[in-house]
């Protein structure tokens, strides 16, 4: 384990673990789709530095890879987007996305699928946990234009050591981007 790793490890010790999902839904409160939609807003927080929800959204046609169990593909939706694809694959969550889809009335504006071929194999055997320094490389490679980019630290106060070039990879928690034509 990478020297930043274990200090993250470490300061996390020191903060209330927050409230799990899955601990929510196997408790009967709330589904895991149900907790990613009310989560909805706070996928987009550090987009809305440079845009609004209604340019996000608005009329568009949204590709959400990745979606769990649907809730914020269905956010996305309850945002004013036409039409909303999300890709999972976890075969399970599909079920509990359509649902919640038809709870909201959403279900219209949505597309679940399992990425499955005709077949049922799996579409993709290799999913990218994507470096920061990787993903950079490719946005300079890009025809598009960036227009937003930010590296967002596991946590406010680790900022100084996420600036940090050497713990860079263990530190952020993700980045975010815009890319246009």
């Amino acid at each position: 384990m990478s020297l930043s790793v274990s200090i993250c490890k470490a300061l996390n010790k020191l903060f209330p673990l927050p409230v799990h999902p899955f601990n929510l839904q196997n408790q009967g409160l709330k589904t895991y789709a149900e907790w990613q939609y009310e989560k909805g807003e706070e996928t987009i927080k550090f987009y809305l530095e440079k845009t609004t929800v209604e340019e996000m959204f608005k009329d568009k046609v949204v590709l959400d890879i990745g979606c769990g169990a649907g809730g914020k593909t269905l956010y996305y939706a309850s945002q004013g987007a036409k039409k909303v694809y999300g890709i999972e694959i976890v075969e399970y969550y599909e079920e509990e996305a359509n649902a919640l889809a038809k709870k909201k009335g959403l279900e219209k504006r949505i597309d679940f699928r399992i990425a499955r071929d005709e077949k049922g194999r799996e579409y993709f055997s290799y999913i990218n946990g994507m470096t920061i320094k990787k993903f950079n490389k490719l946005l300079k490679e890009t025809k598009y234009n960036v227009s937003y980019y930010r590296e967002v630290p596991l946590r406010n106060f680790l900022t100084p050591l996420a600036k940090m070039p050497i713990l860079k990879e263990g530190f952020v928690k993700m980045v975010v981007a815009i890319l246009e034509k």
